[in-house]
């Protein structure tokens, strides 16, 4: 793969175990984070974590992070996982993580619009899948922008979005 992926204001690439300080300080915020499905408690934490995820992307049944850097400062603020469903291999799961700092700037949506390009073109899946928590409510919102539509609610509190690419 060629790397960054590059948005007008962002590059993204693969996470590394050098970005674990900042990973850290910004996934273990809990009150930002507190629909996520993880939060770390402690450094290594994160190294555990990054320790699961595979060296390839489109790898079946994994999971995938890009960190996203801002390109004025290069500094991580957040990252998006990509989901490999083993049975699916027509379909990626998206998740994003911003710092609570660039939270309502519209860089999500810029960076998972530059995702799913990257995921139709050179990966030539077909469709998206976020699940999100029923109470996640700028999530959600977020999602319906992008093109998303709740197609299920599973688990009692996680609405199912999907969307076909390309964008």
């Amino acid at each position: 793969m060629n790397w960054p992926i590059k948005t007008e204001r962002c590059l993204l690439r693969p996470m590394t175990a050098k970005d674990r300080e900042t990973v850290f300080a910004y996934r273990g915020d809990k009150e930002t984070n507190q629909y996520q499905g993880w939060v770390p408690e402690r450094l290594e934490d994160v190294d555990s974590w990054l320790g699961k995820r595979p060296a390839e992307i489109n790898t079946p049944g994994t999971w995938f992070q890009l960190v996203i850097l801002d390109n004025g400062h290069l500094e991580v603020i957040g990252d998006i996982g990509l989901h490999f469903p083993k049975d699916e291999n027509d379909i990626c799961w998206l998740g994003c993580t911003l710092r609570k700092a660039d939270h309502g700037k519209g860089l999500a949506s810029e960076c998972l619009e530059s995702v799913m390009l990257f995921l139709h073109d050179a990966l030539q899946k077909e469709g998206v899948v976020a699940y999100i928590k029923e109470k996640n409510f700028p999530s959600r919102r977020l999602f319906e922008r992008l093109g998303f539509k709740n197609v299920a609610v599973e688990e009692g509190d996680l609405y199912k979005y999907f969307r076909t690419l390309p964008i």
